[in-house]
């Protein structure tokens, strides 16, 4: 069975002269004066734990862009109650 994707492109510019944390290069997430905060900031980020699937730092004047996230579309189904009859 085939489903529909939407995919998403995230591009972000700082244009800030702090460091900032994106994530997915959609969000922002903080800023800091130093390299080093924004590097001991982004330390205490678990990926894998947050809704992010990228969290980085930029520096002032610097891009970024992150290409391909996909969301799937499934069909919603339509339920009968007796599927769920459990005294059948």
């Amino acid at each position: 069975m085939k489903f529909d994707k939407v995919v998403f492109n995230h591009t972000c510019e700082n244009k800030s002269d702090r460091f900032v944390i994106v994530g997915n290069c959609s969000e922002f997430i903080s800023d800091h004066s130093t390299i080093e905060e924004a590097q001991s900031a982004l330390s205490d980020i678990h990926v894998g734990e947050s809704k992010w699937a990228k969290v980085q730092i930029l520096e002032p004047g610097e891009s970024a862009s992150l290409s391909g996230l996909e969301r799937t579309i499934y069909p919603k189904v339509k339920y009968d109650e007796s599927m769920f009859d459990l005294g059948k």
